[in-house]
């Protein structure tokens, strides 16, 4: 019997593009290594500079290793926002992907957020249970564990993922601070829906220090806000799953 559906793609085969703004020189490998561990085939990286101290060609001198990598500067005094606006705007693939430069993202990370684009009636994929890991206490622990698998109208702002759609419809705000909180609102006004996965694949990274965060909370805050899960030098063992 012959049917007119096509077959659906392999969450591996589904074009990407990876948009992250840095203004920290330490992170550039951690950026580039979130993205090369990716096991998707067709993926793009465009990083945004946003500190005028960095230097673009040192960028792109090293980044010539990794395929498919675009970095460009933008001045210090330009938002957030505006320079995700920009990565964006300068994508080739009709899924984008936002990731922060501090974090960890495993190689399964981008294919089980597109699997699951594909087997949800969302627009937007990301996470609301999710690790942190505070390196000054070697302390592993996770947050809101009971928010897996679900439609939900929040998740952390590190994680997402959405149709290219989604973006001709809504843009980051011109803002530093919240951008993504203000995204997702303006995107459920939209009627776009959210679903959060499950909390493996990805850490939320908070380094000894605070200088090299935008979002600067005591470590207290996540101690308090999180059920601890390990002490450990390498968290992962504990929060690697290839979870298609």
């Amino acid at each position: 019997m012959k049917t007119n559906k096509k077959k659906r793609k392999a969450a591996t085969d589904i074009g990407v593009s990876i948009i992250t703004c840095t203004n920290k020189l330490p992170y550039m490998y951690n950026i580039f290594n979130n993205y090369g561990r990716q096991i998707v085939e067709n993926k793009e990286l465009i990083i945004i500079l946003n500190n005028d101290q960095l230097s673009l060609a040192d960028w792109q001198e090293r980044s010539a290793i990794y395929p498919n990598i675009s970095v460009y500067q933008l001045p210090e005094s330009v938002s957030l926002g505006e320079c995700l606006n920009f990565a964006a705007e300068r994508s080739r693939f009709d899924v984008l992907a936002k990731f922060d430069d501090d974090d960890f993202y495993s190689r399964y990370y981008v294919s089980s957020a597109i699997h699951a684009l594909q087997t949800t009636k969302a627009d937007i994929i990301g996470k609301s249970a999710y690790h942190t890991y505070l390196e000054e206490d070697r302390s592993l622990s996770l947050r809101f564990p009971n928010r897996e698998n679900a439609y939900t109208k929040q998740i952390a702002g590190a994680t997402l993922l959405f149709r290219k759609k989604v973006f001709q419809r809504v843009r980051f705000q011109p803002i530093s601070l919240g951008e993504d909180v203000a995204f997702l609102r303006d995107c459920r006004l939209s009627n776009f829906k959210i679903f959060t996965t499950n909390r493996y694949n990805y850490v939320c990274n908070r380094r000894t220090d605070p200088n090299l965060h935008t979002w600067k909370p005591a470590k207290e805050y996540f101690l308090s806000t999180g059920i601890f899960i390990a002490h450990t030098d390498d968290y992962r063992k504990f929060v690697v799953q290839e979870s298609l």
